[in-house]
């Protein structure tokens, strides 16, 4: 490296140094003048203006704006540089698209803030579109996009502003808002993403559209401070359903949102702040608002599990009908919330769901009615807010739960009331009201609501004739004959057409055990003849019939073979065995024969069967 040794001005007219304090520069000025350039304040670099050097603000880094108003130019930029880079970085300004710009696995936009850096379009497009997963099936992970404004201009609106399609593990949208769309975020098949600080504005169906699609998976997300605000009537804050082409969605689960907003401003009808159609297996909201949505939560799922923690359901306009309107089954608690203005605060519509009121929830008044529809429970310890008797059964007003015990262990175990009577201790069902037995602790006596059932272990009667016929429901014994059924020549088996005479309907166990017997014999030879039992539903086959029906009695049809010809010296045959059948079905029981010998006829003669339904065990 080379250096510049100090120069000392002198008298004699050598070099004479124009720098005067630190951080001083030299340079050329007019005719190459050596001039003194003061140092830049922190922060500024060197630049060069109007020919010459200069300290400046350093240029802000990333992508500008075209101002291509058609869009095609800050499309190719932008895309560009994700194919590039695999990260766009957009600078403040106001970019437009003409088409749905695509990211993918590990891309990421970032603009210089809400307001600063805006995309718009008044193409009926998705703006910005993170995986393709309904097409190509693979869910994109670590993708990003923050800090701009995405906004619809356009007078035909069908498609969200920002889609995700397959959003897997660490894709993340923050500091993002929309306005205009169908929905201002499309967010398809989450699996472990994250989302903070984003605002939907002015949607046409949904501000955040939780979309259970082609991968049907939907899990482990978390929303911070997300909101959305709805101008139009009939429009959800938040919303969740099945893609078009996914008919049997998984419901969400492990879903969180924290300090999130659904509202809706005045003058609009029939909007929901947070809309749920599939059903939610694990959810919780914490420190929500929901605010004058005519509806501010509603579920048509079954089996949910949502939890309310520090929520607040406000409404200052005095259109909302419902705070929670549970069109499904479930369980919804609702701990240190607060409540105003609605005309019913738990709807149980339908499905019966289950509402728990924990900790201590405010009712700030405009309530008309805490609870309207059918539960299946009502219960917490929040009795204060609910009133007293309203949870369960409870007493004085005093804050209590429901245990759940699988064991008492003692010796011994004490139960008792705090005074005797006829029920002094009840027997409830799920609802918390339904009696369905009493102890008297004065006589001693257990009495039930309703006759115990047979299979519950009782009779179901109150007298004893009714009961033992109740606990013997099977069907009377049976026995037919048939004296001569005609016989036969054929070389294959074929059916006698004891069926009509021998048939038999079992109306309790269904556990039947049949026995048949009869005698076999030859026309003009001792032949080495086949005969086997058969049984069977339907109408029953005649004689001569093809061999038809279900064996029973023996594992294989034996093979018999009569000592001597003729009526006179019959050989005796018989088949028994125990068939599970099923009870009010009509059945018919028959015997199929073969004959040795084409040329010599067989016959069975005096058919017996006997047919009894057992007791069931």
């Amino acid at each position: 490296m080379g250096y510049f040794p100090f120069v000392t001005p002198s008298s004699s007219g050598g070099f004479a140094n124009p720098m005067t304090t630190l951080g001083d520069l030299i340079s050329g000025g007019s005719g190459g003048a050596a001039q003194r350039l003061a140092v830049g304040t922190n922060s500024e670099v060197l630049s060069v203006v109007g020919g010459v050097p200069a300290w400046s603000a350093a240029a802000a880094g990333g992508l500008a704006p075209s101002g291509d108003t058609s869009g095609a130019t800050d499309y190719a930029n932008i895309t560009g540089l994700l194919t590039l880079a695999g990260a766009a970085t957009l600078q403040a300004g106001t970019f437009y698209t003409d088409a749905t710009i695509m990211m993918t696995n590990n891309q990421a936009i970032t603009g210089a803030g809400v307001g600063e850096t805006i995309l718009t379009s008044a193409t009926d497009v998705v703006l910005i579109q993170m995986g393709n997963e309904q097409s190509d099936h693979i869910m994109r992970n670590w993708m990003r996009l923050g800090g701009m404004t995405v906004n619809q201009t356009g007078g035909t609106q069908t498609h969200a502003n920002v889609k995700i399609d397959g959003g897997g593990r660490g894709t993340t949208i923050q500091k993002v808002s929309t306005g205009g769309g169908k929905y201002g975020f499309e967010l398809m098949d989450l699996d472990r993403c994250y989302f903070e600080d984003i605002s939907a504005n002015n949607p046409g169906t949904a501000g955040i559209f939780l979309e259970v699609g082609f991968q049907n998976t939907y899990g482990t997300c978390t929303f911070v401070n997300c909101d959305a605000v709805l101008s139009n009537s009939n429009t959800y804050g938040w919303y969740t359903a099945p893609n078009a082409d996914q008919a049997s969605p998984n419901q969400l689960d492990r879903m969180v949102f924290i300090g999130c907003m659904a509202f809706k401003t005045s003058g609009l009808t029939g909007c929901i702040g947070f809309y749920d159609t599939i059903g939610m297996t694990s959810a919780n909201f914490i420190g929500g608002l929901w605010e004058q949505n005519n509806r501010q939560f509603r579920t048509d799922g079954t089996g949910s599990t949502v939890n309310f923690l520090g929520c607040t359901f406000l409404d200052s306009t005095t259109t909302c009908t419902d705070i929670a309107y549970l069109n499904g089954s479930g369980t919804f608690t609702f701990r240190d919330c607060r409540f105003q203005q609605a005309t019913n605060c738990f709807n149980g519509v339908s499905g019966s769901p289950s509402v728990c009121l924990e900790g201590k929830n405010n009712n700030q008044g405009g309530l008309t009615n805490l609870f309207t529809g059918t539960f299946t429970s009502k219960m917490g310890t929040d009795t204060v807010f609910a009133g007293d008797a309203t949870l369960a059964l409870g007493l004085n007003n005093q804050r209590f739960g429901l245990g759940f015990i699988d064991s008492l262990i003692g010796n011994p175990v004490k139960i008792y009331p705090s005074a005797d009577g006829s029920g002094a201790i009840n027997f409830l069902k799920a609802d918390g009201v339904t009696v369905v037995g009493q102890f008297n602790t004065t006589t001693g006596a257990f009495t039930l609501a309703t006759p115990l059932g047979i299979a519950s272990g009782g009779t179901g009667q109150t007298t004893a004739a009714a009961a033992f016929n109740a606990l013997n429901p099977n069907a009377a014994p049976f026995n037919g004959k048939v004296a001569a059924p005609a016989g036969t020549v054929s070389g294959s088996q074929v059916m006698m057409g004891c069926g009509s005479v021998c048939a038999y309907t079992p109306t309790g166990s269904g556990l039947v055990s049949v026995t048949v017997t009869t005698f076999l014999y030859n026309a003009t030879a001792t032949q080495s003849d086949i005969i086997g039992p058969r049984y069977g539903t339907g109408s029953a086959p005649a004689n001569g019939a093809a061999l038809t029906g279900t064996r029973w009695g023996c594992s294989t049809d034996p093979a018999v073979r009569p000592s001597v010809v003729g009526a006179s010296e019959t050989l005796p045959v018989a088949f028994t065995d125990v068939l599970s059948l099923t009870p009010g079905t009509a059945y018919w029981f028959d015997l199929s024969l073969l004959s040795g010998s084409t040329s010599d006829e067989v016959f069975i003669t005096n058919v017996s069967m006997s047919i009894i339904e057992l007791p069931a065990g």
